[in-house]
């Protein structure tokens, strides 16, 4: 590894983060610098996971436990974003590149590996939608459609019938979105009229039909790449990271 800075990683001890430090620890001459964030609430804390790869691949290991009053900062992540951002990542985000900012100046972390390398389990449940979809399109959009209006609202098989009843090329336009009988129950009434025609459905169907991938999966993931690692995963960590707030 070379630098004009001192470098390190984001270490989670997941799949992604594990990697890029192996990688790092194989180039360099040096031991890496490693950081990570853990919580004192088990069910959420994967530090023992960090801790085993760091071990693994002899790293300078830096730790912290983000605490209950984290919440203060919130009004300052706000104001980052200058816009409505659902991301609760970013608080963690936020703390780990402050602490890290103490030993080094750059960082890699595995952001993005999900949709580079297909990671996200939706592809494979999305992927046997598909298989099961054994009419044409019009068909099952008539089919599973018309039942579709019947099952009550918030039930998971209204949820499957909602899949079934779309184009099977088009299925990942429609995943990680608010079904509209979710957008009316929240939205005033002319809020949701000014939106009927400017859906997240409709923009992710555009980008698949410009898409030049052949296959399935890697429709899905040129649309994560596309949306919402541009759209989300890049831009949390842009600001959350930014060192005018950290």
């Amino acid at each position: 590894m070379i630098s004009d800075v001192p470098l390190g990683a984001f270490l989670s001890g997941g799949i992604d983060s594990s990697s890029i430090v192996a990688l790092m620890a194989k180039n360099s001459t040096e031991r890496i610098k490693t950081f990570s964030i853990g919580f004192k609430e088990n069910e959420y804390n994967e530090l023992e996971f960090a801790r085993e790869v760091s071990r693994k691949y002899n790293t300078e290991h830096y730790e912290q436990i983000i605490e209950p009053d984290s919440i203060e900062i919130l009004p300052l992540l706000v104001n980052a974003y200058s816009e409505p951002f659902a991301d609760s990542s970013a608080i963690p985000t936020y703390y780990v590149s402050k602490f890290a900012r103490q030993f080094v100046t750059v960082v890699l972390s595995g952001d993005g590996g999900d949709e580079f390398f297909a990671g996200y389990s939706i592809y494979k449940k999305l992927n046997a939608i598909r298989n099961m979809q054994f009419f044409p399109d019009s068909i099952n959009n008539l089919l599973f459609g018309s039942l579709y209006k019947l099952a009550p609202d918030l039930n998971s098989f209204k949820k499957a019938l909602f899949y079934l009843s779309k184009p099977k090329d088009k299925l990942g336009a429609y995943y990680a979105i608010w079904n509209n009988f979710e957008r009316k129950a929240i939205f005033k009434p002319e809020l949701w009229q000014s939106l009927s025609n400017c859906k997240a459905e409709y923009f992710k169907e555009e980008i698949l039909n410009g898409s030049k991938s052949v296959n399935f999966i890697s429709k899905l993931q040129e649309l994560d790449i596309l949306t919402y690692m541009t759209d989300d995963i890049l831009v949390k960590v842009d600001r959350a990271s930014n060192d005018k707030l950290t």
